[in-house]
C-alpha cells in the first residue's frame, strides 16, 4: 500500500452540514429530542467557530450559544478539530472534524454522560493556503490568558427582579455584527414612550482584547469573540446595581426593565 501523500495546502475557511443522532442508533433521529441538523462553519485566520443546531439554532442570524472553543490543525493542516462547549439551553460538549473527507464528530450533553450523540456530514473547503504562508496561531498571551480566566461566572438577579416582578430583565444575543444593539435601543425607546423605566446595559462596554491571534496572511488579529474576553465580575455588578436602582422608580403596572445585549447575553 503506498504512503499517503503529504498535505501541500491547509484549509482556512470550511463549512459543514450534517446530522446528529443518538450515538449506537446509527440512523437519523425520527424527532428533534433524538437528533436533527448540524452545520459548522470555521475561519481559522481569526480563530471564529459558528455552529448551528436543528430545529431551534437554524437560521443564519440565529446560531447556537457557544460558550467556548479552540481550534486546531490536524495531518499538516488538511484536517481541522474544533474541542466547543455550549451555553443553555444547549449545552453540549465535544469534538467534531473537517476535512475535504467529511464532517465526523462526538459530543454529549453536560450533565448527561450516558447521553452522547454523533455527526456525520460534508465538508466544502472554501478557502485553502499552500505552505508559502504561515499557519495561524495564538499569541502566548492568548494561550496563557484562556488558560487561567473563567469562562463564566455565578450571578442571580436580585430579589426585586425575581420576586415581585417590579424590574424585567431581558436578554438580547446573537453573532456579531447581527444587529443586536440597533435592537436594544429601538426596544428600548419603546418601552419608554410606554411609560416604562428603561435601561440598555452592553457587553461591548465591558469586552477587552485577550491577546492576538496571527493569521496566516502575517496579520495579528485582537480577538474579542470568546467568553474570557468579557470582565464578567464588572459586568455582573453593573447588572444587578442596574437592577436595584431602577427597582424604586417602577409599578405593578408599569414594571422597570434591564436589556442587556450582547454575543453570550442569553
Amino acid at each position: 500500500m503506498p504512503p499517503k501523500k503529504a498535505a501541500t495546502k491547509y484549509a482556512v475557511r470550511l463549512r459543514a452540514e450534517g446530522k446528529w443522532f443518538i450515538l449506537g442508533t446509527g440512523q437519523e433521529a425520527s424527532s428533534s429530542a433524538e437528533g436533527g441538523v448540524l452545520r459548522v462553519r470555521v475561519d481559522t485566520d481569526l480563530a471564529k467557530v459558528v455552529i448551528h443546531v436543528g430545529p431551534d439554532y437554524l437560521e443564519e442570524w440565529n446560531p447556537a450559544p457557544l460558550g467556548a472553543h479552540s481550534v486546531r490543525y490536524l495531518r499538516g493542516g488538511s484536517h481541522v478539530h474544533i474541542s466547543f462547549e455550549m451555553l443553555a439551553p444547549v449545552y453540549w460538549r465535544g469534538d467534531v472534524q473537517l476535512s475535504a473527507q467529511g464532517l465526523a464528530g462526538r459530543f454529549g450533553v453536560l450533565g448527561e454522560d450516558d447521553r452522547q450523540h454523533r455527526t456525520t456530514g460534508t465538508v466544502e473547503i472554501e478557502e485553502e493556503r499552500d505552505y508559502a504562508f504561515e499557519l495561524p496561531r495564538p499569541s502566548a498571551g492568548v494561550v496563557e490568558r484562556l488558560r487561567i480566566d473563567p469562562p463564566r461566572i455565578a450571578w442571580e438577579a436580585p430579589e426585586c427582579c425575581v420576586e415581585d416582578g417590579a424590574v424585567w430583565f431581558v436578554g438580547i444575543g446573537g453573532a456579531s455584527r447581527s444587529g443586536k444593539t440597533s435592537l436594544a435601543a429601538a426596544l428600548a425607546k419603546q418601552l419608554q414612550q410606554r411609560g416604562h423605566e428603561t435601561v440598555v446595559v452592553g457587553q461591548r462596554d465591558y469586552e477587552r482584547s485577550i491577546g492576538s491571534y496571527r493569521c496566516s496572511v502575517g496579520v495579528d488579529e485582537a480577538m474579542y469573540d470568546h467568553p474570557a474576553a468579557i470582565d464578567w465580575r464588572e459586568l455582573s455588578r453593573v447588572l444587578s446595581q442596574a437592577i436595584e436602582d431602577l427597582a424604586g422608580k417602577t409599578t405593578l403596572e408599569a414594571p422597570a426593565i434591564v436589556i442587556f445585549e450582547g454575543t453570550f447575553a442569553l
